[in-house]
Order: structure tokens, then C-alpha cells, then sequence
């Protein structure tokens, strides 16, 4: 078994990767790639100091630097080229002792204050916009929309879901919406408590920072929090406001029953934004991943985000196996919040950049009457789900008591 080696250790090896222009013949680009081909395969040999995600990204460039050997031709190996340097660096910075400050508190990897995840975020060389991020109390819970976490049954989901966009079906609209759009009665009422197929991300990472340390019912004290961040561009994107959605703007008729049900037919995780927001949304800089009830048709599992990534991956690398032109993997990263610095974050995001319980949620007399209407309309999708539960079992045990 290998002996595992010290950071410091590594650190002297990739120090000694020197690139060789002559034998380039004095092109630097190709010399340059070859440093950092060098550089990648002694990180991947010590893979027990990184993350998946940041292995995913080194083998992903590895592969892009073995196409510019072979002289084939390569899509966007200068972006690729620049990520994965900002990638390494960071990991440089925060674990080779570049920074004294950070090192002395948090060479654990683990978020202990504000500036330690404006520093993480750098890494990356993303403009604003192109990322988004999420908070969690629990690092242990798998991102999960509300209404699974709710109805581990899809039959139960399903029937959950019909009652909550029932009211637009008789012509009703909840408050803050604009149209009649079932999506658009979701984003509403998932900002106001009711559980959906959506799930909050946010384009602020320090909103995200306040959820992932948020527990107004201090059930998850003693669990350290998690900070997820994907880009955009990983997922399709929902159309929430063009010239086919017109029809939305009257209430549903009979014949266009269809067209209703064929918009929640989703097969894959989508983004979406809507270009009116309600308040709520507005302050937590909100947008949303809309999830299909299953990775396919065989599956009798409510997807999750961990499932999607794995079963993305698994597809990747046999895409990858087969094709001589090579896709990359999605980007995800995540990092943990230490339990016991939560308390002061929360602090911090207050005293210095106004981000607190009373900032992001709408506090009005209006609000007050919104939250009202989704609980009311809550209890009613919860009693009648019940109502519909049991009268499938009982139909079923009738049948079965017929064969």
C-alpha cells in the first residue's frame, strides 16, 4: 500500500514540475499544457486530499491536455485551461500555507466565518450570474425537493401536486400571480411554505450562507451545515415567459386540459427564473430547479439531486469510453459549515451586509394574509390527498379480494 504522503510533501513535488521549451521547439502554449499535465497526474495520485467534484474537474483536463498532444482539435481548452488553474490555485491557497490567516482557521476545509466563503468562491473565474448557490442546515440531507420530502410515495406526490394547481382549474388565482401558468402557481407557493417539485437556489452565495445556517427551530444545532453551488448552464432552461404561454392568461378550459398536464412532463432537472418576482423571491434573490418525479420510467424512487449527479457521471464516463470527442462532467461543489460558528455567521451577515430573518422575508400585513391563503390552501391539498389515499386502497384491496 502506498504510503500516503504530507501536504507538504506534495507541495515540493509540484514545485519541481518545470516545463521545457526546447523540446517544444519554443512554443510556451504546448510547453504550459505539459506543466500542467504533470501537475494534474501527481494530483490525481494523491486523490485522498480532494473532493469528487474537484477530481472530476482535474481528470476532465487531463483528458482535454491529452487531445492537444494526439493534434486533435479542442473545444474551449482555453476557458477549461483557466478554471482548472483557478481550481488548483485555490486549493494552493487554502491548503499550501499561502495564506497564513486562513490556514490558522480553517485547514479543515470548513466554512467558520464570511470571508471564508467569499475566498472559496473566486476559484472558479465566474461572472455573477453564471453560478448559483444553495444552503442547507443538515450537511447529511441529499437536496430534495420539499414535496418528496413530504410524500415519500409518487402516488400520494402526484395527487398533492393536482389539488395544489386544482384552484387555477376553477379560475382562481393565488396572490402574486400574473397569469394562470400552473409553474408560476408553484413558484409562488413554494416561497410561501407549501411543498412543490421546485428547489430554492439563489444567485447571492451569502443568502445561500444564511439558509445553510438558518434554524429558527434549532433542530439541527449539532450538524454542520452545507453550501452547494452549480452554474447555470448545466441544466435546460424552463420556459417561464414567452409568446406560447399566452393562453395562460385566461383560465383553463376543458380543451386544454392536455396542454396543462404536458407542461409538468418533464424527464430531466430544469433552471428557472421568472421575470416577475414576488417579494419574497425578490429579497432572497430567488430562482428555482424544477425535478421530474423519476430518473425514468423503471424507477420507483423520487429523484434526488446526489442521484442525479451519479447517474450523470456513470453516463458521462461511458460516453467518454466510447467517443474519441469528450464531454464534461456537471458542475457541482459543495462546502461544509462548522455547527459551532453558525451563530456568529449569522451575526456577521446581519451586522455587516444586512442579510437577516427580517431582510429576506416579507414582513407586512399583506404578507400575513399571503401566508394565510397557502396554509388554507395547504390543509385542503393535504386533507384531500388523504381522502384520495384511502380510497385507492381500498379500491385496490377490493380488487384484490375479487381475483
Amino acid at each position: 500500500m502506498e504510503k500516503k504522503i504530507s501536504i507538504e510533501e506534495l507541495k515540493l513535488k509540484i514545485d519541481e514540475i518545470k516545463a521545457d521549451l526546447q523540446k517544444h521547439n519554443g512554443d510556451p502554449f504546448l510547453a504550459i499544457i505539459e506543466a500542467w499535465y504533470y501537475k494534474v497526474e501527481i494530483l490525481l495520485a494523491h486523490d485522498y486530499f480532494f473532493k469528487q467534484e474537484f477530481l472530476n474537474e482535474l481528470v476532465s483536463y487531463k483528458l482535454k491536455c491529452q487531445e492537444i498532444y494526439s493534434g486533435n482539435s479542442v473545444s474551449d481548452i482555453g476557458k477549461r485551461k483557466q478554471i482548472i488553474q483557478e481550481l488548483v490555485e485555490k486549493f494552493f491557497s487554502e491548503k499550501l500555507g499561502s495564506n497564513d490567516d486562513m490556514i490558522a482557521n480553517n485547514n479543515d476545509g470548513l466554512i467558520r466565518s464570511v470571508k471564508d466563503v467569499t475566498n472559496s468562491i473566486r476559484f472558479c473565474n465566474f461572472e455573477r450570474g453564471d453560478l448559483i448557490f444553495r444552503g442547507q442546515r443538515n450537511s447529511e440531507w441529499d437536496v430534495l425537493p420539499s414535496l418528496f420530502r413530504k410524500y415519500q410515495d409518487i402516488d400520494n406526490a402526484l395527487m398533492y401536486e393536482a389539488v395544489l394547481i386544482g384552484q387555477i382549474f376553477n379560475g382562481i388565482k393565488s396572490p402574486f400571480m400574473n397569469s394562470y401558468d400552473p409553474m408560476e402557481q408553484l413558484m409562488v407557493a413554494q416561497h410561501f411554505g407549501m411543498p412543490t417539485r421546485l428547489v430554492d437556489w439563489t444567485s447571492d452565495v451569502l443568502i445561500a450562507l444564511f439558509f445553510a445556517c438558518y434554524d429558527p427551530k434549532n433542530e439541527n444545532c449539532d450538524q454542520n451545515g452545507r453550501l452547494y453551488l452549480t452554474e447555470k448552464l448545466n441544466f435546460k432552461k424552463f420556459n417561464t415567459n414567452s409568446s406560447e404561454l399566452s393562453e395562460y392568461q385566461k383560465p383553463l378550459r376543458v380543451e386544454k386540459l392536455e396542454t396543462y398536464k404536458e407542461r409538468f412532463n418533464i424527464n430531466e432537472i430544469y433552471f428557472l427564473e421568472p421575470i416577475l418576482k414576488n417579494p419574497r423571491m425578490r429579497f432572497q434573490d430567488g430562482c428555482f430547479m424544477f425535478f421530474p418525479w423519476k430518473f425514468n420510467e423503471a424507477d420507483n424512487e423520487l429523484l434526488g439531486l446526489n442521484r442525479f449527479i451519479r447517474e450523470n457521471r456513470k453516463w458521462v464516463e461511458e460516453y467518454n469510453k466510447r467517443n474519441v470527442e469528450k464531454i464534461d462532467y456537471l458542475f457541482f461543489a459543495h462546502k461544509e459549515i462548522d455547527k459551532e460558528f453558525k451563530k456568529e455567521i449569522l451575526l456577521e451577515l446581519d451586522k455587516v451586509y444586512g442579510i437577516s430573518e427580517k431582510s429576506l422575508f416579507l414582513d407586512s400585513k399583506y404578507s400575513d394574509d399571503v401566508v394565510n391563503h397557502f396554509n388554507v390552501l395547504n390543509n385542503h391539498a393535504e386533507i384531500k390527498t388523504s381522502e384520495l389515499s384511502k380510497k385507492n386502497k381500498s379500491k385496490l384491496q377490493s380488487n384484490s379480494s375479487d381475483l
